[in-house]
C-alpha cells in the first residue's frame, strides 16, 4: 500500500497535482495532463515556459506520453482490482465522502447527518474537488499574468537602466 501511494505521487502532474491525465511530453523530458499545457500561456512564437525547468519549449503539439499513460493505467487496474481503501471516520468508521464547508474538514456521511457537523453546509467531496482544482487552474492563470506583468517591468528597469548608464 505505501509503495503504492509512492508511485503514485511520482505520477502527478506539477500544475493540477493530480494522477496524469492524457500526459503529454514536452522537449525538455518534463511531462503534463493535456489540459494542463493547454492552459499554459505560449509567446507569439508558440514557445512556452516549462514550470519545472523553466526551459522555452515548443508548445503547439507536444507527443503524448504513452508509456507514462500505460503506467498510469495499469496502476488504476490494480487499485480497483485491490479495492482502494478509503480514510474512514474514527468516530463512525464509515468513509469520509463528504466535506463541511463550515469547519473546512472532511467527513462521513454519520457525522454530517447526525454528529457535531449536524446542520453545517455538506458538500461532496468529489465536487469540492473539481471546484478546488477550477480555482487553481484560475490563480495559475492569474499567476501567470502577473508573471509576464513583472517580467515586462524588470525588461522596462533594465533597458532604462543601460539607456541611463
Amino acid at each position: 500500500m505505501e509503495r503504492r501511494q509512492s508511485l503514485e505521487e511520482q505520477l502527478r502532474c506539477p500544475v493540477c497535482l493530480d494522477v496524469f491525465t492524457e500526459p503529454l511530453m514536452l522537449q525538455c523530458g518534463h511531462s503534463y495532463c493535456r489540459c494542463c499545457v493547454r492552459s499554459m500561456t505560449m509567446d507569439l512564437l508558440g514557445q512556452l515556459q516549462c514550470p519545472v525547468c523553466r526551459c522555452a519549449v515548443d508548445g503547439d503539439s507536444p507527443p503524448p506520453n504513452v508509456c507514462l499513460a500505460r503506467v498510469i493505467e495499469a496502476l488504476q487496474e490494480v487499485s480497483v482490482a485491490g479495492g482502494a481503501q478509503l480514510e474512514m471516520c474514527r468516530q463512525h468508521h464509515n468513509p469520509l465522502s463528504l466535506y463541511c464547508e463550515d469547519e473546512r474538514t472532511v467527513i462521513c456521511g454519520l457525522c454530517g447527518s447526525i454528529g457535531t457537523h449536524r446542520g453545517h453546509k455538506i458538500t461532496p467531496v468529489s465536487s469540492i474537488y473539481s471546484h478546488m482544482k477550477e480555482d487553481i487552474s484560475c490563480l495559475m492563470t492569474e499567476f501567470q499574468h502577473q508573471k509576464r506583468r513583472l517580467e515586462d517591468q524588470i525588461c522596462k528597469m533594465a533597458h532604462n537602466k543601460s539607456r541611463i548608464t
